[in-house]
């Protein structure tokens, strides 16, 4: 269930929560000579809407969404985050085109990651599908970080530090190093985990999560089964200590063939590998991952289909760059020096499956 205390506890001299249609539109108001800019979010929670409705006493039916009216204040996101897990220490980590990363340390030793989304930026349903989805992942399988509740709720919705909307999602903290693709033994490593992730993703049956960015973006020719998928495997989003793995940055998961997320996870080092003028450390790594992801699966990898994935995930990264406003965020908010990179990469791409 997806609740918005934060927004709730605010008073009525900060909150006013009447009824709209298709979307949840907040609107900011702070004393600068730009102000009152409207923000819609999709919002489809009857659970949300019903106690909102319950708040306000006020009988409705129907209700797709809600219409919030905001009156934010300049405050520290850190700071924000400090009071409102009642954290003893909070540091930023790292800050994409869609999220700010802190790290966590709360009074009793306990260290946590929080991840502040630009509500704006995302769809709020599909947001709270997934996080549901990894919170029951991590019931199965010990590897996943689990998210973790504050206030009874895996997702809440505060302001940031311009007064934006936002979501805050908190999750345990992975201990340990991160993997190297450099290395054979990580990359065996790497693919020995996203086998024993695949089985216990192909477990659950979550509502409400679409296909992964890219098989929406062009449409396969293979007709495998679908399961849900981690969406972003790759070596920053897994650390290492001793001889466990932790997997998190579960936030862009979802539906797929296992095939195309090997393939997904051997782009992303191809990638790197290339721009970076060190073809021969993909080929190391092509070998080894797919060596540790068929010897944990308990069968070879179709390095046919394989190809036909990472040929299809070059096309979709130029579908995107051809017409941005339909790329995922991290593409369609990056800079033109990294659009050109992208471009580049694209241009000198041999197809792998001819």
């Amino acid at each position: 269930m997806f609740l918005f205390p934060d927004l709730l506890e605010m008073g009525r001299e900060r909150f006013n929560c009447v009824l709209s249609v298709n979307a949840l539109e907040v609107t900011s108001s702070r004393d600068m000579p730009l102000t009152r800019r409207p923000l819609k979010v999709p919002c489809r929670d009857p659970h949300l809407t019903m106690m909102l409705a319950r708040r306000r006493s006020t009988t409705t039916r129907n209700m797709g969404t809600v219409l919030f009216s905001w009156e934010a204040r300049w405050v520290d996101l850190a700071a924000i985050l400090l009071e409102r897990i009642g954290a003893a220490a909070v540091q930023e980590v790292a800050e994409g085109h869609q999220a700010r990363v802190f790290e966590l340390m709360l009074v009793d030793g306990q260290r946590l990651v929080a991840k502040v989304l630009d509500a704006a930026l995302v769809d709020v349903d599909v947001v709270v599908a997934r996080v549901d989805a990894v919170a029951e992942l991590a019931d199965l399988d010990s590897r996943v970080c689990r998210p973790v509740r504050i206030d009874g709720n895996l997702v809440n919705l505060i302001a940031d530090d311009a007064g934006r909307p936002a979501l805050l999602l908190c999750s345990e903290f992975a201990e340990g190093v991160a993997l190297d693709v450099a290395s054979p033994s990580d990359a065996e490593l790497m693919g020995e985990t996203l086998a024993g992730i695949h089985r216990s993703l192909a477990r659950i049956t979550p509502q409400g999560i679409p296909e992964v960015a890219a098989l929406r973006a062009v449409r396969s020719e293979v007709d495998d089964e679908l399961q849900l998928l981690h969406g972003d495997f790759n070596s920053g989003n897994l650390r290492r200590s001793d001889s466990r793995v932790r997997v998190f940055d579960f936030e862009d998961c979802g539906y797929g063939p296992r095939s195309f997320e090997i393939a997904n996870a051997l782009y992303m080092v191809l990638f790197s590998s290339t721009i970076e003028s060190e073809i021969s450390r993909y080929r190391t790594f092509e070998d080894a991952f797919l060596s540790g992801y068929g010897a944990e699966d308990g069968q070879d990898v179709d390095r046919r289909t394989v190809d036909h994935f990472i040929d299809l995930r070059v096309r979709a990264l130029e579908r995107w760059l051809e017409d941005l406003p339909t790329a995922p965020i991290g593409i369609r908010t990056a800079t033109p020096q990294w659009h050109q990179t992208l471009r580049s990469f694209v241009g000198s791409y041999q197809r792998r499956q001819r």
